[in-house]
């Protein structure tokens, strides 16, 4: 049984066919034109009537139509074993609507808000990749302690800090992970007043974090937001010392900017900051340079 079925016509009083069929286009859900044609001979030849109106081409809707034909606008005289055939032709295949653009048409143009959120090809051909990087780190506490004690310089920054990791970036994705060291000199009174000392305090970090760029398409350079852990810590006189110190693991929240001017080259800018410790919450400023491909 097709989509078309109960085809009749009858005669009115002012000399047009009106022909009705029942249409179901849910027996095969794709899209149909309609068409009429009529024959004198009993089925051995047809033509299409040009004077025709209703339920024609794409306009057929479910259930039951019709179609009017002004008959002696098109021939002097309708006589024979006249039949006539409604068809209904498939123009649009359902799953190629859905999922294809048809060949030598144009695509359809994006839409302003895929235009903003949504990579284009060109953008992921330019940025996406596997790569390795390295980098310096600016690791420091916000608290006012520590910030006092920066100003009164009784804590330095120094030697050694770097860094260095891995990053795969899949627009509008990235995921990092990267280790950090960074030195500390501090400096504190002996028990003898006339002496003063120093010490070195090294802070070192495992992170990981996944990153999403809510503007992939700017041009050479791509805005990233996104969370991370860092499985981190202080340690006293060398970075050799791991699990003696004060830890600063947590949560963190990460704003960057990626920058892929040329072919294989990462520059990446980013700013790290905790989001649950309370006494030694911590923000740190990142700059790397990488390669990806």
């Amino acid at each position: 049984m097709g989509v078309i079925q109960n085809v009749y016509f009858t005669i009115s009083d002012d000399q047009k066919m009106i022909v009705s069929y029942f249409f179901d286009p849910a027996l095969e859900p794709d899209q149909y034109r309609i068409s009429l044609s009529v024959t004198t001979d009993g089925g051995f030849t047809f033509f299409t009537p040009k004077s025709i109106s209703g339920a024609l081409g794409k306009r057929a809707s479910t259930g039951r139509n019709t179609i009017e034909w002004d008959i002696f606008s098109d021939v002097e005289e309708l006589t024979g074993n006249v039949q006539v055939k409604v068809e209904a032709e498939v123009y649009q295949k359902a799953l190629k609507k859905v999922f294809s653009i048809a060949r030598g048409k144009k695509a359809p143009k994006s839409s302003f808000l895929r235009r903003i959120f949504i990579p284009s090809a060109a953008k992921i051909e330019s940025t996406d990749g596997i790569g390795v990087f390295m980098g310096l780190p600016w690791f420091n506490f916000s608290n006012d302690t520590y910030q006092t004690n920066i100003e009164s310089e009784l804590i330095s920054h120094t030697l050694p800090y770097f860094g260095g990791g891995f990053t795969y970036i899949s627009l509008p994705s990235q995921w990092n992970l990267n280790f950090s060291v960074h030195g500390f000199e501090y400096e504190y009174e002996s028990s003898y007043s006339w002496d003063d000392y120093k010490n070195v305090a090294v802070y070192q970090a495992v992170d990981i974090e996944y990153l999403h760029s809510p503007l992939p398409n700017i041009p050479f350079v791509t805005p990233f937001v996104g969370l991370g852990f860092s499985l981190g810590e202080i340690t006293e006189g060398s970075y050799e010392n791991a699990g003696s110190g004060l830890s600063t693991s947590d949560l963190y929240y990460s704003a960057s900017l990626l920058i892929r001017s040329y072919d294989f080259l990462l520059i990446q800018i980013s700013l790290k900051e905790s989001i649950f410790r309370k006494v030694r919450k911590w923000n740190r400023f990142d700059v790397t340079i990488g390669i990806v491909i």
